[in-house]
């Protein structure tokens, strides 16, 4: 039998329920010649003792942290063990399709491609899929005499086309991506400042800046489950993820490493999201007492919410997280260099341009400076 050419590293994202699914449809829509590293962090009872039992029977090669961990705290812990060519990174709400990890590895071949996502769709609140991410784009815009980072999802929410074609892309995201390893080895681990958003950009502008591309495959078919309530086991990581803070933090770090600056309504959509938890209050009282009163309701827990949020924040907190990750493994990251990753950021993010969510080559592609 041939080595294999990948891993497939199972992240924690923000839920717990869905974890035992995504790794069945793994086991049937995967070879088992891939091996397979999965990083436990806080996973409920009944599920880590399975994870105990494939660990017993050499399925997978587990991580155990004892803490909740960030998607690249995750990448860093997983990569000293890998031993492939390339890495696929999952998270734990992921479903699978024939072929899916196989179309990934034919088109980073054919094409040298650092990384390459596949298409992911999404499920709508009626339970239908449609696109989750399909590559995107970003820059800045002009708005009142400043300029202000922006970010665009192609045809996100809309229906799968028939017509797509593989093809270069600026943006790539986490639910399922295969990147090359001499690509990580080359620009160093994955950044941990970022937890909730902005982590996937930021690998993007690194990934480019040394010189790689980054390919969409629609014949590798994914699918992120994004509308189920949020269960009670999960709402110490959905809250910890989705937190002010964390977001804030992100913001900072981006704007420090890639010169560029966020709108007030930037972090909006993440309260937002954070809080689709309430929405079965809401729907209950106003189930009961009619619309108006739901949605008061609805507001009226804002405050509650937002206090309970920073709350489980500090509780998931720990100190020395740095020193925790290294202990098991992690790999640490190198000094930045910032004046050759700032020389990229010029060409990215120097003036306006427009962003469109059509799904197309990127004109802007071809500039690039290495680092």
């Amino acid at each position: 039998m041939s080595a294999p050419l990948c891993s497939v590293v199972i992240a924690p994202r923000e839920r717990f329920d869905f974890a035992p699914a995504s790794y069945d449809s793994l086991c049937a829509h995967t070879s088992c010649n891939y091996p397979v590293i999965y990083v436990d962090s806080c996973c409920p009872r009944p599920w880590a003792q399975r994870l105990d039992t494939l660990a017993d029977a050499g399925k997978i090669t587990l991580i155990r942290t004892g803490f909740h961990v960030s998607q690249h705290e995750t990448f860093n812990l997983a990569l000293p063990r890998i031993r492939t060519k390339y890495v696929v990174f999952v998270d734990y709400e992921s479903l699978f399709t024939p072929g899916w990890l196989e179309n990934l590895i034919a088109c980073a071949e054919e094409n040298n491609a650092a990384a390459v996502m596949p298409l992911l769709e999404q499920n709508d609140s009626l339970g239908n899929w449609q696109i989750h991410n399909c590559g995107g784009n970003y820059g800045v815009e002009e708005k009142d005499g400043q300029l202000w980072y922006r970010e665009i999802h192609h045809l996100q929410g809309t229906p799968v086309p028939d017509d797509f074609s593989r093809c270069q892309t600026a943006l790539v995201e986490y639910h399922a991506l295969l990147v090359r390893y001499e690509v990580l080895q080359k620009i160093g681990p994955f950044d941990e400042y970022y937890w909730p958003a902005l982590d996937y950009t930021d690998f993007c502008l690194m990934v480019r800046a040394s010189g790689g591309t980054l390919w969409f495959e629609p014949a590798s078919v994914v699918k992120h489950q994004v509308f189920p309530r949020v269960g009670f086991r999960d709402l110490a990581i959905f809250m910890t993820r989705w937190s002010d803070r964390l977001v804030r933090v992100g913001q900072r770090r981006f704007t420090e490493k890639w010169g560029v600056r966020f709108p007030p309504s930037h972090g909006l959509w993440y309260r937002r999201y954070r809080r689709s938890m309430l929405h079965p209050i809401r729907d209950a009282v106003g189930h009961r007492f009619g619309s108006v009163a739901g949605k008061i309701a609805y507001r009226l827990l804002w405050p509650p919410e937002a206090l309970v949020s920073r709350l489980v924040q500090a509780w998931s907190h720990i100190p020395n997280r740095r020193q925790r990750l290294e202990a098991l493994g992690s790999w640490r990251a190198p000094e930045l260099d910032r004046v050759r990753v700032q020389a990229f950021a010029d060409t990215i993010f120097r003036s306006p341009r427009p962003l469109s969510r059509e799904h197309s080559v990127l004109d802007d592609l071809s500039a690039a400076h290495t680092i």
